[in-house]
């Protein structure tokens, strides 16, 4: 039995190659993003899966009184504590890190270094591929591969020596004890250096970890059991009062225990997070609607055109019923050839798969995506499951449709076979509202990307070239050296600057203490980065005196949000024992990227002393020429201090770069699903002319014109396509804003002429459609169509 079900459904299957041509290929590029959302969901959940103890290792949260905000950082003697008072806490670990200047021989580089417990990597496992750990050795030092190699090439490291803290009185050699390998991707945590946690300073002195002011990147506990946690997490809560109290700058309100394995999945939603966090969940949830509705709009295409050949099978249908064929065999037949179509679609999609994950992984930074089917049980199921569904999705309709006609109709050409039944309509209407939503989805990114290339962010962003100095004296040197550069118009020293740092800071106003960022910048910052003042004076035409210590200037989203959009210049705000006067207001600025929302700020004018950058203003076209004189006079000056200089321009680099790629890829999913659209419409609209074959040949007959026969042949669908456009519209709105608020915090939303184009594109597509076929019915036979009449 099941050979003739093969025998037949290859020789239907042969005969018409173009169907299975266009729905093997339709199928196999959803199938294909479909695997790969599967893909990136799991590796989005691997973090960190390969540490032994993992299920017991419980990351210590904070949530901070001012804000009521979740904090990443955690008391440096919390864990400490957590481990000497608290029965279920089995050990503990921490881990910081810092930037420190690094001497090898004549080279100086600025770098990550990561300072941890000595028991750290007996709570984590990384391979060590050289050396020996020996974590507990103040005098060593562990790196990676990359650092090994650009250090010192293909020698080998172990025993080798670096100075760290090279630009300070407190340097120090660490011999190398060993080479790790490069932390996975997946992996929440990340360093290239890894040293014994009493060799970071602060300043000259080494940190005191014995207090409850300092905080930690991240501390760790490991439980006897991890069902304890809640038990765990309630004790906990003891540590707050002496946190309080020895820090009166960071008020913790409560403790939290977030394990380990779904660190990073949150890390997004924490502030503070010095952890490498997984994908945001945005990526995840649009991966998996994107790919579903792909997936939808390639099996109604399968569906329509199916039933757009399938009158040719009806004289088969019923001779094998006069046969003695019953429903049930001629549906499994119907269903066993969609699910050979769908399985040839799978093995092309799981080829097509690897270069997509080839694609997104060029595109993204933080994925390391590995395809791998035989070796990947969950992947397996998956496509087994996959398979089956988009068998019954794709083909159930046309099975139990075709195999529905009686014999004596079929023979006597007394049935109705068309597509303008309630179902055709849904299904229509269903792959017209998919292709409405995803071209809002790729036009609304593309117009986005767009926009944030030429957004006003409230600041020069070309032109603007810089340097961290580290100090005031070699700030001044360097600034003294440049300022005579022919090319150079203003030059600015700042504390803080837009894109490269600032300061969360509470204060009090009108008796309630709030949180804003703090920038504290050189007199002549604002105009020198093209910041607006639009009500009030900035700190050049201020008394340098009084402005550095008792005036200070707020954004205009500090207006809003703290003054309630009240006048504000002259009242009052007093931070760290100080009174403040607000002296102006200025025009909003990012003060980070797109990721982070528009926050209040205050600017207050900065004591010489706290000064650490050099910001330099030319002409666009002269900032690289500019930059590279910036080097060379560093190098000269300090040869043995890294030149940490920068574009200010790069602020906006990553946001742009996730940006466009997100647009590339929405454009090609939007692409896809209107060319489904328009096969499935093709195939719609040719049953509809099916059922309606001798009546539109009688209408030629009797003198009607194309546009006559063009609204005949489709007025059963005309409320199908409004409504369809409009859900559509609406679906596609929600979905953007709902991704778009997930990615970014500021962004440029979802416009109405997005709205009006994509459903004017998709309108444009059904009019092509509908203009081939109703070529191929104006070139028809009138003779055939009427022979039976």
């Amino acid at each position: 039995m099941l050979q003739n079900y093969f025998r037949i459904a290859l020789r239907h299957l042969s005969r018409n190659g173009r169907y299975v041509t266009i729905n093997v290929a339709g199928m196999g590029i959803a199938l294909a993003f479909c695997i790969f959302a599967f893909e990136n969901y799991q590796f989005a959940y691997s973090y960190d899966q390969w540490h032994p103890e993992a299920a017991r290792i419980f990351r210590v949260e904070a949530y901070k009184n001012t804000n009521h905000l979740l904090h990443g950082v955690c008391p440096a003697m919390l864990p400490p504590q957590a481990l000497s008072e608290l029965a279920g806490v089995e050990d503990m670990t921490r881990i910081d890190s810092r930037g420190v200047v690094i001497k090898r021989g004549e080279e100086v580089y600025l770098h990550e270094v990561h300072f941890a417990d000595e028991n750290f990597l007996d709570f984590f496992q990384f391979e060590l591929i050289a050396g020996q750990a020996r974590l507990n050795d103040r005098d060593a030092v562990l790196i990676n591969e990359d650092m090994a190699v650009k250090f010192f090439g293909a020698d080998n490291p172990v025993g080798k020596t670096l100075l760290f803290y090279a630009d300070t009185d407190q340097r120090k050699n660490l011999t190398i004890s060993g080479v790790v390998k490069n932390c996975p991707k997946n992996s929440s945590i990340q360093f290239r250096f890894l040293t014994h946690l009493g060799n970071q300073l602060e300043g000259d002195q080494p940190v005191r970890y014995d207090s409850w002011r300092w905080m930690t990147d991240a501390g760790f506990i490991r439980l006897k059991n991890a069902a304890d946690a809640p038990k765990v997490e309630a004790a906990l809560q003891r540590f707050v009062a002496p946190q309080n109290a020895g820090n009166l700058n960071w008020q913790a309100e409560k403790y939290r225990l977030d394990p380990l394995l779904e660190t990073a999945i949150a890390g997004h939603e924490i502030r503070w997070n010095n952890l490498n966090p997984s994908s945001p969940p945005a990526a995840l949830w649009s991966n998996t609607i994107l790919a579903a509705l792909l997936l939808l709009s390639a099996c109604l295409n399968f569906a329509n055109t199916t039933l757009a050949i399938g009158n040719r099978r009806l004289r088969e249908m019923g001779v094998r019923k006069v046969m003695g064929g019953n429903l049930r065999q001629l549906r499994m037949q119907l269903l066993g050839e969609a699910f050979i179509v769908c399985l040839l679609a799978l093995l092309l999609g799981m080829l097509l798969a690897y270069q997509i994950v080839d694609t997104v992984n060029s595109l993204w930074t933080h994925l390391d995506l590995k395809l791998s089917y035989l070796n990947n049980p969950p992947m397996l199921l998956f496509l087994m499951g996959v398979v089956v569904v988009t068998t019954l999705l794709a083909g159930s309709y046309p099975a139990f449709y075709l195999s529905r006609f009686n014999p004596a109709a079929i023979f006597r050409n007394t049935f109705r076979f068309g597509g303008s039944s309630l179902f055709s309509r849904i299904m229509m209407g269903a792959q017209v509202s998919v292709a409405v939503m995803g071209m809002v989805v790729g036009l609304s990114f593309a117009r986005n990307a767009k926009l944030q290339r030429d957004a006003d962010i409230g600041y020069l962003k070309e032109g603007i070239v810089g340097v961290e100095a580290g100090d005031l004296a070699a700030l001044k040197t360097f600034e003294n050296a440049l300022r005579q550069h022919p090319k150079v118009q203003a030059i600015a020293t700042t504390r803080h600057h837009a894109g490269w740092g600032y300061r969360r800071a509470e204060f009090e106003f009108r008796g309630q203490t709030q949180e804003t960022l703090w920038f504290e910048v050189g007199k002549d910052y604002l105009p020198t980065m093209g910041m607006k003042v639009l009500k009030g004076a900035d700190f050049s035409s201020v008394n340098p005196e009084l402005g550095s210590q008792t005036t200070v200037l707020v954004n205009e989203t500090f207006v809003r949000e703290i003054g309630g959009g009240e006048e504000m210049i002259g009242t009052d705000l007093r931070f760290d024992t100080v009174t403040y006067r607000i002296a102006g207001v200025v025009k909003d600025f990012m003060p980070d990227s797109p990721f982070e929302q528009m926050t209040p700020a205050v600017i207050r004018c900065a004591p010489e002393a706290k000064l650490t950058y050099c910001i330099l203003k030319t002409h666009p076209e002269d900032a690289q020429q500019v930059y590279a004189d910036m080097e060379a006079t560093w190098k000269k000056l300090f040869p043995y201090k890294p030149f940490a200089g920068f574009y200010q321009d790069e602020v906006l680099k990553q946001a742009l770069e996730i940006s466009n790629n997100l647009s590339t890829t929405l454009s090609w999913f939007s692409i896809v699903t209107l060319l489904l659209t328009i096969s499935g419409l093709f195939a719609i609209i040719s049953l509809n002319a099916l059922k309606q074959w001798r009546s539109l040949a009688l209408r030629r007959v009797l003198g009607a014109t194309p546009s006559n026969i063009a609204l005949h042949l489709n007025r059963n669908f005309l409320l199908v396509m409004v409504v369809a456009l409009l859900m559509g519209s609406l679906g596609g709105y929600a979905f953007t804003r709902a991704l778009m608020d997930g990615i970014y915090k500021i962004h440029a939303g979802i416009s109405g002429w997005v709205i009006v184009a994509s459903m004017a594109l998709v309108l444009g597509a059904l009019a092509i459609t509908l203009w081939l076929k109703l070529k191929e019915i104006l070139r028809a036979n009138l003779m055939e169509a009427l022979k039976a009449e």
